[in-house]
């Protein structure tokens, strides 16, 4: 009875918090409105883009570097390809590494961070799991995506945790056109595989708005490539080359309101088999995956100074991994039977935002979440864990420098075991003239202990967690400048550059307590520095060039270790498009210089891709599509791996072409 009464006082208290900044934005909400009042003849103005854009768009207007990849650049991004080899493609300041090829876990550090430092959002909306705080990325098809908005520096004020290096928004396909539309493609590859994937859309007017309906399909399937040498293979092995096939639904609805709110809701179920391959006697190994994702958006604009928006989401991932491998007297270990590990994230954010004191802006929002994950293969299981917080923003007009958009936040979160986070954020954009602004930004961000680092206890690999661990902590600045520049002829010059520098302390990491590594709050520090440079020129409306450069400066102490962190990479492209862009080709390179994994090292590779397409027909209907990764079959390492003797690369994607015919109706 005692037991219970503690569980149910905790609950109430996690309710309370989460409620009481709810009840305030709803007051401040109604306040603010109440204000307005007096003139019901003026046109409510919806001063924010879509919904599903509206922070990461506002960050950007205060201050925040903001990258966005169209889609036309996701339709170019390569043979076969999924979301990880969009964002190696395209995003200056982010290295990411495919050790084993499509729809593969993929390494990633952007701005100098480490991998589960940058925060991914669907439509606005948190994606990385909670059980290992990693991102996967391998099951969300690009035909429902329509622009990717990548938002550089630390942004913890707006999103909380892992936001520390950088947030990554994916934004999906909206349904728009008021007649049934839609598009189906198929392709086949050099690697055996072969894909289709089709949507359809219809929006139409009703008594409230307007009704917008989407629908899609894809499947993907291929036997994959071999990402080891045959020298590097130790013992007996019974599957060399990786192989996938993916099959994902999903449905997008929305709906608008009197012009003045609108409604949006998306599901998704992906199912995936999909191989994991070793070098180190391997026999066999397949992850079986179930992903349900569904988000829902609520946006109403009380007035045209007045809104409130809220959010929820549900990441349900389900995954049975099968794994065994051959000893050396040939007989088969079974090592996994259809163990388990998934994780299921729910939460609600809601936010207000008020012109109040004039034209200075107030942000006042609440962020809750809930996490369940268990792990047989790591040995994990976990009650549901909780974190709440609260955070207000402020974004002050200077009539006397109207130029200027400052803004100032603070965010406080609380987490299960009673531990907290407080950080903050200042930021300004200042608009020189038309062509060039400047930008800068400072504060703090965090990063909670994941479920791992929080409760595994896995006796065959030694390792516990620790339910008290604390918050990473770090410090940020970040300044920068944009310039551009257009012509007559449709052309246009554009360049940035960005400097930034972060610590991190309070370093999660693993220390030996008798024969177990333990998680704990460590000593180590991680202090990382670095600029980023890019730039597009369009010499006019068929001809373009662009290129980024990364240059990190690395730092450790204590102890600390950094691993899969490129000191420099550069990317650069040339294309074309004929009148009308009835057709177009582009060649792509990117360099990776020198990484370290322990006291290895690796990199220094170049990587060639090319891509063309043609519309056979003048209404643009008909669509061929050639796309080639690595044109020139540069055999180079992606990772290192250990075959049980010593490391060994795990190789790039080799030569790979793609043929793709596509139909829009």
């Amino acid at each position: 009875m005692y037991h219970n009464k503690i569980i149910k006082e905790k609950g109430m208290k996690s309710v309370k918090f989460a409620l009481a900044p709810l009840s305030a934005m709803v007051l401040l909400s109604f306040c603010a409105h109440a204000g307005t009042q007096g003139n019901n003849g003026d046109t409510i103005i919806v001063r924010s883009s879509t919904i599903e854009s509206t922070t990461v768009n506002e960050l950007a207007d205060y201050g925040n570097k903001l990258q966005v990849i169209t889609r036309e650049e996701i339709q170019r991004s390569g043979p076969s390809s999924d979301l990880n080899q969009v964002l190696q493609q395209y995003v200056p300041g982010l290295y990411v590494s495919l050790g084993q090829g499509a729809y593969g876990y993929g390494k990633y550090s952007f701005m100098g961070g480490r991998p589960d430092d940058t925060l991914i959002l669907i439509d606005g909306v948190r994606l990385n799991n909670r059980l290992f705080g990693g991102i996967y990325l391998d099951t969300l098809p690009l035909i429902a995506i329509d622009r990717i908005e990548v938002l550089q520096g630390a942004q913890s004020l707006s999103f909380g945790t892992q936001a520390i290096s950088g947030v990554i928004n994916i934004v999906t396909k909206k349904p728009t056109s008021e007649v049934l539309s839609g598009e189906f493609s198929v392709g086949a590859d050099t690697d055996k595989g072969r894909y289709g994937e089709g949507y359809i859309e219809k929006a139409f007017d009703n008594d409230i708005g307007k009704t917008g309906l989407m629908a899609w399909v894809t499947r993907s399937k291929s036997d994959g490539y071999q990402p080891y040498r045959d020298s590097d293979y130790n013992g007996t092995i019974g599957q060399k080359k990786r192989g996938y096939d993916v099959t994902s639904v999903g449905v997008q609805v929305t709906q608008t309101i009197a012009d003045a709110a609108q409604l949006q809701g998306f599901y998704q179920y992906t199912q995936a088999d999909l191989d994991m391959v070793s070098p180190n006697h391997h026999r066999q190994a397949m992850n079986k995956r179930d992903h349900h994702l569904a988000t829902v958006s609520f946006e109403h604009f009380l007035s045209a100074d007045t809104s409130y928006s809220i959010r929820a989401h549900l990441n349900d991932w389900n995954t049975r991994y099968d794994r065994s491998r051959y000893l050396a007297d040939g007989s088969v270990d079974i090592q996994n039977d259809d163990s388990y590990w998934g994780f299921r994230d729910y939460g609600i954010q809601a936010q207000v935002k008020s012109y109040l004191f004039g034209d200075n802006e107030f942000v006042l929002g609440t962020d809750n979440q809930w996490y369940k994950g268990k792990d047989e293969v790591m040995k994990i299981e976990t009650d549901t864990a909780k974190a709440n917080a609260v955070y207000l923003q402020v974004r002050p007009d200077v009539p006397v420098l109207p130029e200027l958009k400052p803004s100032l936040g603070v965010r406080y979160e609380r987490f299960e075991g009673g531990q907290d986070a407080t950080v903050w954020m200042a930021s300004t954009k200042y608009e020189v003239n038309e062509k060039l602004n400047l930008r800068g930004q400072v504060g703090t961000a965090f990063k909670l202990p994941n479920a791992e680092q929080l409760f595994v206890n896995d006796e065959s690999k030694q390792t516990i967690g620790d339910a008290n661990l604390k918050a990473e902590t770090s410090k940020n600045i970040e300044a920068g400048f944009d310039y551009l520049t257009q012509w007559e002829n449709g052309g246009a010059w554009q360049f940035g550059a960005t400097a930034y520098a972060r610590e991190i302390n309070d370093l999660i990491t693993t220390v030996k307590v008798g024969k177990y590594d333990k998680w704990v709050n460590g000593d180590g520090e991680i202090r990382t520095k670095g600029v980023v440079l890019s730039t597009k020129l369009n010499f006019d409306e068929s001809w373009y060039v662009s290129g980024d450069i990364t240059r990190n400066w690395l730092d450790t102490k204590n102890g600390a270790t950094l691993n899969d962190i490129p000191e420099l990479f550069t990317r650069g492209r040339i294309g074309y498009d004929a009148p009308a862009k009835q057709w177009g080709a582009e060649l792509a390179a990117r360099y990776v210089g020198e990484l370290k994994s322990g006291g290895d090292t690796y990199g220094h590779y170049t990587v060639f891709d090319a891509s063309a397409y043609l519309y056979v027909d003048h209404a643009q209907q008909h669509k061929l599509t050639l796309l080639v990764e690595n044109l020139f079959d540069r055999d180079y390492p992606a990772g290192l791996t250990s075959n049980g003797l010593e490391k060994v690369d795990n190789l790039g994607r080799p030569l790979t072409a793609e043929l793709r015919y596509t139909y829009r109706f």
